[in-house]
């Protein structure tokens, strides 16, 4: 415009020239300011077409869908990272997930301390992308662990590496593969190296989506969420260890959704899988009747189930209640029916926490089994947990103290019977156990625990445990 405005000035101080013995120099310069004025008029005409390209809205192109919400009441979980259940996502989720409220951004309150900001795990952290782009993260477990019994011992429990990728607009893919206690290898080395689930989701509709591949299984709440850095407590309550071992994944096809009711969100999550086959012990709960993913031992498969009821605006500032059922036929011969029920809560008030869950199966035998043969086995747990940190440390912010930071004190007291006929049929079996536990929270993604466990069985002396672990996504 600078050029232009000179131009007309030049143009003006020209044409006010009125000495005739400077007429043929005057025409001279008109010529030259004429062609001036054409050139300036073309460029402001190319600059007018490009100012009016750019308002115009460019076509979008194909983009990554928004990360998905965490599901109410869990701590972090990697987005897209489905965690299962008609809770989260993930995602992270590999698994149905219903719409959570998120714990406010930034120095929290004593209101909402231990509510931490969901979505923080993993690759949930990571900027979305495009369509057919892998994003991945993942979390560590480091344990140190004594007891009565047994010499102290570090160990890598847990190295998992989570992937997952959006394949179309209402299509996307996860998967968690874990590495146990340093991996599989000579010498003293006897980890473990698996996929623990992989799952694709059609997402045709809040009210229904198809998942199909190694999904979860859904049957209580905590093998869903059951990320290491999320708990409170080292070692993981009974019923994920000896009910529904986690993370517990089946190859198989389900159906997952949600939908509002009343004054919260009513979800479901169902898979048909290969079920159990007659592995129960009284030992090791379930642990030996899962199947190989490329086999099962009749032609009938079991079906898993899980409805849950979500609720952040009442008198809770979070509440969730959920109730599991499976139902399968699991000898040789298909005869015999296996029936499963579950029941899980979760209610967060201020800094207070209390999560519960009850497992039970009923497993039916006839005359071609041994008269030992389990019929029977459940567990429970209930905890309860105190968020807090002290004001004053809040102006300490540092590499050890960030504005979510904060401590919990939580006491879980739990039992199991892995055998309803006999009273102490195993060290395992009619124990009862308590756990006190400290831990500290630097964000949502990292935390340091302190934990010291009672061991009381039913026939065998009692036992004590202590542990200390660290924990983070990555």
């Amino acid at each position: 415009m600078t050029r232009v405005v000179a131009a007309f000035l030049l143009l003006a101080i020209a044409g006010s020239a009125g000495l005739p013995a400077a007429r043929a120099d005057d025409e001279s310069r008109l010529d030259r300011l004429e062609r001036l004025l054409e050139q300036q008029a073309s460029q402001i005409e190319a600059l007018r077409r490009e100012l009016e390209a750019a308002r115009r809205p460019s076509r979008p192109g194909p983009q990554a869908p928004p990360p998905q919400a965490a599901p109410p009441g869990t701590r972090p979980v990697a987005p897209g990272l489905a965690q299962p259940g008609p809770d989260t996502i993930p995602v992270p989720t590999p698994v149905p997930v219903p719409p959570q409220a998120q714990a406010p951004v930034g120095m929290p309150s004593p209101q909402n301390i231990g509510r931490p900001m969901r979505n923080l795990g993993g690759a949930a952290q990571l900027s979305q992308s495009g369509l057919g782009t892998m994003r991945w993260g993942g979390y560590v477990q480091l344990t140190y662990r004594g007891s009565t019994q047994k010499n102290s011992y570090f160990d890598l429990h847990r190295l998992v590496l989570m992937f997952d990728t959006q394949i179309t607009q209402c299509v996307d893919a996860s998967m968690e593969f874990e590495i146990e206690h340093g991996g599989i290898g000579g010498g003293d080395r006897d980890g473990d190296v698996k996929l623990e689930h992989f799952t694709v989701n059609w997402r045709l509709a809040d009210e229904f989506n198809i998942k199909v591949g190694a999904p979860l299984v859904p049957f209580g709440r905590y093998n869903l969420f059951h990320d290491d850095p999320l708990n409170d407590f080292t070692l993981r309550p009974w019923v994920a260890r000896y009910m529904v071992p986690t993370g517990y994944g089946q190859p198989g096809i389900g159906l997952f959704g949600s939908t509002q009711a009343g004054c919260g969100t009513l979800s479901y999550d169902m898979l048909i899988g290969n079920g159990f086959d007659d592995g129960f012990t009284d030992s090791g709960g379930v642990r030996d009747a899962r199947h190989s993913w490329k086999s099962d031992n009749n032609e009938n498969k079991q079906v898993w189930g899980r409805l849950s009821y979500i609720e952040a605006r009442r008198f809770f500032d979070y509440f969730e209640a959920g109730v599991s059922g499976t139902w399968g036929r699991y000898d040789d011969a298909g005869d015999n029916n296996l029936f499963g029920f579950a029941a899980d809560v979760l209610i967060r008030k201020g800094p207070l926490e209390l999560q519960a869950e009850y497992h039970g199966y009923d497993i039916e035998r006839d005359a071609a089994d041994p008269a030992t043969a389990v019929r029977g086995q459940s567990a429970w747990f209930a905890q309860l947990a105190y968020h807090f940190f002290p004001c004053p440390w809040r102006r300490c912010t540092s590499c050890l103290v960030q504005d979510t930071s904060h401590f919990t004190l939580a006491a879980r007291y739990q039992g199991m019977n892995l055998d309803d006929r006999v009273r102490g049929a195993s060290f395992n079996d009619d124990l009862r156990g308590f756990t006190l536990g400290l831990n500290y929270r630097l964000n949502e993604r990292t935390v340091f625990r302190l934990d010291h466990q009672w061991l009381e069985p039913e026939k065998a002396s009692s036992e004590r445990e202590w542990s200390f672990s660290f924990s983070s996504y990555f």
